[in-house]
């Protein structure tokens, strides 16, 4: 099962259309689908704003997990470092907090670029390491 954003095109006047850039529908409104592993979707939920009064666990509940990317703005309470500290770091080098009452993680580690992500489901040991084809001749 996978939980993700979709976008409904929708090119008229409406106070609760949606622009993002960078997407390639860009004009609509955003749903949350749940859809299973063959793409079908099962439920979805309009987005309405942003909602600070979630509850955390209710996936979990269900016999969910999730695993995601997280925006740093969305990590108020979080004491991980900021972007401009992870940047100075190592590529490689990684942070991580997990919230003991509900078991979600935060991790935060310097690839090409700092990235934050949190899941409810999958820890962040064991640390395994891979060989990375960087240039169009094979060298890593």
């Amino acid at each position: 099962m996978s939980i993700d954003e979709s976008m409904v095109p929708y090119f008229g006047r409406h106070g609760t259309k949606q622009f993002i850039t960078g997407k390639p529908i860009r004009y609509g409104y955003k749903v949350w689908s749940l859809c299973d592993p063959c793409g079908y979707l099962i439920q979805f939920d309009a987005y309405q704003g942003k909602q600070n009064n979630r509850p955390n666990s209710m996936y979990k509940k269900l016999g969910y997990g999730y695993t995601g990317t997280i925006n740093p703005n969305r990590t108020e309470h979080c004491p991980l470092p900021s972007t401009s500290d992870v940047k100075k770091t190592p590529r490689g080098t990684y942070t991580y907090i997990t919230d003991i009452s509900t078991g979600i993680t935060v991790t935060s580690w310097n690839d090409n670029r700092p990235v934050l992500t949190v899941s409810s489901c999958d820890p962040v040991q064991p640390i395994a390491h891979i060989a990375r084809r960087v240039g169009i001749d094979g060298t890593t």
